[in-house]
C-alpha cells in the first residue's frame, strides 16, 4: 500500500475496526518524529526510517483486530504502546535483515580475497607463516607437515619419535603459536 492509499485511510472516519474505537491517527503521527529519530541513531537512514514507520502503520491497521484493549483505562495509550512495539519489531528486523546483507558480503569479500594469490587474506597467511618459521622452526614444520602436506597424526608421530597423543599436543600447540602471530599481523 503507497502513502497516498495509507493517507485516505487516515482521513476516513469510519474505520473502526474495533466497534466504537477508531485509530487514532493523529496520535500515531505524533510519534512520527521521536522514533525517526530512535532509528536514525540506531543506523537507519532517515528515508528508510520513514518506511519503516509507514509498514508499522500498515501492520497496525491490518492486526488491529488482534489487540486487547484494557476495559478501564485510557484505550489510546494502549493502543500507541501497542504500536510502538510493532515499531520496534519493524526496526530489529531491519537491523537482522542489513546485518545478514552486510555478512553475506563480507563473506563474498573474504572468499574472493582468499581465491586470490595476492588477496589480503593470502598475504596475512603468508606473514603468519613467516613469523612462525623465524620464531618458532619446529612449530612451523609440525603444521607444514600435517596440513600442508596432509599426514595424519600416526604417521606425524611416527616422523617425530613420539606417541600419538604427544603429535596431536605439538600440532595444537604450533596452531595456537600461528593465531599469536596472526593477531601481531591483524593489529
Amino acid at each position: 500500500m503507497n502513502r497516498s492509499r495509507l493517507g485516505q485511510l487516515a482521513l476516513s472516519e469510519d474505520i473502526e475496526p474495533h466497534g466504537e474505537r477508531a485509530i487514532p491517527w493523529a496520535a500515531m503521527e505524533e510519534l512520527r518524529p521521536a522514533w525517526v529519530r530512535r532509528a536514525i541513531r540506531r543506523g537507519v537512514a532517515r528515508e528508510d526510517a520513514e518506511d519503516l514507520f509507514q509498514e508499522a502503520q500498515l501492520a497496525a491497521l491490518e492486526g488491529i483486530h488482534r489487540l486487547q484493549l484494557p476495559g478501564a483505562g485510557n484505550a489510546q495509550d494502549a493502543f500507541l504502546a501497542w504500536f510502538w512495539g510493532i515499531l520496534r519489531h519493524k526496526l530489529i528486523s531491519d537491523l537482522r535483515r542489513r546485518q545478514r546483507h552486510r555478512r553475506h558480503l563480507e563473506e563474498r569479500r573474504q572468499e574472493a580475497a582468499s581465491r586470490s594469490p595476492d588477496g589480503h587474506l593470502a598475504t596475512r597467511v603468508r606473514s603468519s607463516l613467516g613469523l612462525l618459521e623465524r620464531s618458532s622452526p619446529e612449530a612451523a614444520r609440525v603444521l607444514r607437515r600435517r596440513f600442508l602436506e596432509g599426514r595424519d597424526l600416526k604417521e606425524m608421530a611416527e616422523d617425530l619419535g613420539v606417541s600419538v597423543p604427544t603429535a596431536c599436543r605439538r600440532v595444537q600447540a604450533a596452531l595456537a603459536e600461528i593465531r599469536e602471530h596472526a593477531e601481531l599481523i591483524l593489529r
